[in-house]
């Protein structure tokens, strides 16, 4: 099955650089100026950068009607809602771009810590690199950093000094894709596979374009090729798990879940989406078992014992209940304002640092 990607509205829309707070606005992008999306991207974008916030909201409350199911809109009205001072409405609206396109979420992290930089002033320093191994090192502890935008220049010196080595290219792939460049993320991705077959992170993150841009059918062909190349690798069942999880098809769901638990079985998260699926299929005693073998894991992360409360409050075990909440509350507690708030915005499923080593 083959596809030609650029008329596909979500691809054009996630990398036309239309959003509104972004620093940065190149774009390979071509719209028809009668295409309707396109119009209240542009009139949108017009209205925010003259400070018209409340025109804004109108015209891209106007797309959403229009365009339900595309989560470009719904990002737009995001930030129009934090300029507007509407947290509630802020709220729904990163709700409705995570359950539509999870790389959203990441997005959004990168433009509020970007615009965040800008307003005090953080600079990377420029760098020498004398040899490969030290420009590749450089840009993935800028990655850890947070810094996105030096470090896909680095990879790009690097790909300009060094040649189209595959490390280097799948790197900036992946940076481009969490910026939502995936007009360049599939050119880097592409050319990854083509210099090595057997690259199974490259078929992953090609497979989340094409989850994103809702051509499940390919999705699915790479993340199954991903899982070939690496059958034994937690991480990659954890991507095609969250895949299925957005689908509803919670049995392969949870067939990807016991895989990664097999292979990983100290990984929190794993037991926590799992008793999510368990939950939504009605088994709260396995709810309840994996919540509290992931309390076992990571017992100072508040959400956990919050998520129990409520499984032990659909069981009747109301003492239980109130006993995790009051636990959730204390260290909530002895952990409010240690953390700004940028880091409420919780990264997507699937973005690990181990993605970064290969």
């Amino acid at each position: 099955m083959s596809i030609n990607i650029s008329n596909n509205l979500d691809f054009k829309l996630a990398s036309s650089r239309l959003f509104p707070m972004l620093l940065h606005r190149d774009t390979s992008i071509d719209f028809d100026e009668s295409d309707d999306a396109f119009n209240f991207a542009k009139r949108g974008l017009d209205a925010f950068e003259q400070d018209k916030f409340e025109l804004a909201f109108e015209l891209y409350s106007q797309a959403i009607v229009e365009f339900p199911d595309v989560p470009f809109f719904y990002a737009c009205r995001y930030f129009t809602n934090l300029m507007n001072d509407e947290a509630e409405g802020a709220f729904y609206d990163y709700g409705k771009v995570a359950s539509l396109d999870r790389t959203y979420c990441e997005f959004i992290f990168y433009v509020l810590k970007s615009a965040n930089d800008q307003l005090y002033g953080s600079v990377v320093e420029p760098n020498r690199y004398s040899t490969y191994e030290e420009l590749l090192t450089v840009g993935k502890e800028l990655v850890l950093q947070g810094d996105i935008d030096p470090a896909i220049l680095v990879f790009t010196e690097g790909i300009a000094k060094f040649g189209e080595h595959s490390s280097l290219l799948y790197q900036r792939g992946v940076l481009y894709i969490r910026i939502l460049r995936y007009d360049l993320a599939y050119i880097d991705l592409q050319k990854v596979i083509s210099l090595k077959p057997d690259h199974a992170y490259a078929r992953l993150f090609l497979g989340t374009i094409y989850e994103g841009i809702k051509e499940y059918e390919l999705a699915s062909d790479y993340y199954n090729q991903a899982i070939l190349l690496r059958p034994d690798d937690d991480v990659v069942y954890q991507q095609r798990a969250a895949f299925y999880v957005a689908r509803k098809d919670w049995r392969c769901a949870l067939d990807d879940y016991d895989r990664c638990i097999d292979l990983n079985s100290k990984e929190a998260n794993y037991y926590i989406d799992r008793s999510f699926i368990y939950e939504e299929i009605g088994n709260l005693d396995a709810a309840l078992s994996d919540t509290s073998e992931a309390v076992l894991l990571d017992p100072l992360n508040s959400s956990i014992y919050l998520h129990r409360s409520d499984i032990k409050k659909q069981l009747g075990d109301h003492i239980g209940a109130e006993n995790d909440r009051q636990i959730s509350e204390k260290l909530d507690q002895d952990n409010r304002g240690e953390n700004d708030e940028l880091d409420d915005i919780d990264d997507i499923d699937g973005w690990n640092d181990d993605y970064m080593n290969n």
